[in-house]
């Protein structure tokens, strides 16, 4: 066929706009300029960009055209269809770009349309990616107790992993109460470099529950997992979602683990409550997995465990008989727990976190034993597995209980102490004086005085 040496007709209808974190290009598919046309029609385009404008080269299009960076599109529609092309999403946010197109036709030789007119167009793109939640919250009060100054971490990464580069602030809310009625206080800027604010008002003899989120330059906002309580102290609050009162209440005394500059694993560490759905029944009435994730990557943290016990409450149906059971990696342990009617709750104070159910049971009206693990033999070798002899027990009229280990002569040998959770005793196989005891078989005393009076004994045995 003869040669072709006419390139295609100029884009004049080139249309961009924001698409998702793209962009979606627009125009009129053109025709050859010439009666041979029909011999190489118009078979692709080139799309230009850049974030320099046409002005930097005197206004010469060309010029402009040849520093752009190009994407390639090697299809085209019947002249005068209407074209449509959405871009990769290869633009940064926030910038301004300015965008042309030039046609190509299937000539042996392909002729390359003029540049069409240059579009700008500022990428302010939707973003629905969310801002982790905010951790590392801590307060202190000044010498007097009035003024409360509250800091936190930086938030770096998004819910999905990614980078967090667009975040634009931090709001700090305040409520009187637990459950609600949060209000917005103060918002920090995300560029302020030392993260920190303090209350204008006096605090004393309030309690006030504090929080703060992340914000991005959309009005995306993190989620809320970490409260701080004010009262005569400062305490720290984890909760499962929305509801404030499955939580677990970590006195301020115990902050060092949960914080990258105290702890020994140099990284924030967030509680979380995992809804546990497919296990809950008629019987099991909830369900939760309990982890303690590191700030940077959420990966959890093995054998987490709190140095004192802490309180963790859930949240109850209705104000019937159950129990707080935890998986011990064998069996689930009945832990028992307090009952709250007004609030609907069922609390223990463990150091535990883990696999943890609410069930119907029979609450026992008096002092009872309701587990003993392991059942008889433990192996105090510090290998992390069976170390202790614990007793849990039920005390709803609040006895005192004391524990004693005695060996098969009858001859003292230690006090028990206070277990995992404060309805609980534990051995550790050593002597008052923290001497290692020989394998065996001891006996357990637990006394109950006060107001009830009651002596429980049986037996357990040292495996070496």
């Amino acid at each position: 066929r003869p040669r072709d040496t006419w390139s295609p007709s100029k884009i004049t209808d080139l249309f961009v706009e924001i698409f998702e974190n793209k962009l979606k290009l627009t125009w009129t598919a053109p025709t050859e300029n010439s009666g041979l046309s029909a011999l190489s029609p118009v078979a692709g385009y080139y799309v230009g960009y850049s974030t320099v404008p046409i002005e930097n080269f005197a206004g010469n299009s060309n010029l402009w055209w040849s520093y752009a960076n190009k994407i390639v599109i090697n299809y085209a529609s019947k002249p005068g269809e209407k074209e449509v092309y959405v871009t990769p999403p290869i633009f940064m946010y926030n910038t301004t770009y300015y965008i042309a197109i030039r046609s190509y036709d299937d000539a042996e030789i392909p002729n390359i349309s003029d540049v069409s007119d240059i579009i700008s167009i500022y990428t302010k793109f939707k973003d629905d990616t969310i801002p982790r939640e905010v951790l590392g919250l801590r307060g202190s009060l000044n010498s007097d107790a009035t003024k409360l100054t509250i800091s936190w971490s930086r938030v770096e990464k998004n819910t999905d992993g990614s980078v967090c580069v667009d975040l634009a602030e931090y709001r700090i809310y305040r409520s009187e109460a637990l459950s609600g009625g949060y209000v917005l206080r103060d918002i920090v800027p995300s560029t302020t470099q030392q993260l920190s604010w303090t209350e204008p008002q006096d605090i004393r003899g309030k309690i006030y529950y504090y929080y703060v989120t992340a914000v991005d330059i959309y009005g995306n906002e993190s989620d809320k997992v970490m409260i701080l309580k004010i009262a005569d102290d400062i305490n720290i609050i984890f909760f499962y979602k929305d509801d404030y009162f499955t939580n677990i209440y970590v006195p301020y005394e115990q902050k060092k683990l949960l914080y990258k500059d105290m702890n020994e694993y140099t990284e924030d560490i967030k509680i979380e409550f995992i809804r546990d759905v497919y296990d809950e029944n008629r019987q099991v009435l909830r369900a939760f997995s309990l982890v303690a994730k590191r700030g940077s990557d959420l990966k959890p943290v093995n054998n987490f465990v709190f140095e004192k016990p802490v309180r963790l409450a859930f949240t109850i149906p209705s104000e019937r008989n159950v129990a707080v059971f935890w998986y011990n990696g064998l069996e689930w342990i009945n832990l028992g727990g307090e009952l709250d009617i007004y609030f609907k709750t069922i609390s223990i104070n463990t150091t535990r976190l883990g696999k943890y159910t609410i069930k119907l049971t029979v609450r026992s009206n008096s002092f009872e034993i309701i587990a003993i693990q392991p059942d008889k033999i433990f192996t105090p070798n510090n290998d992390g597995w069976n170390d202790f002899f614990e007793i849990i027990y039920d005390n709803p009229k609040n006895a005192t209980v004391v524990g004693r280990i005695f060996d098969i002569k009858g001859r003292f040998v230690a006090d028990m102490k206070k277990g995992y959770s404060d309805n609980s005793l534990i051995w550790d196989g050593k002597d008052s004086n923290g001497n290692l005891q020989p394998g065996g078989v001891y006996i357990y005393q637990i006394e109950v005085f006060g107001s009830e009076s009651k002596t429980i004994s049986g037996t357990c045995v040292i495996a070496r």
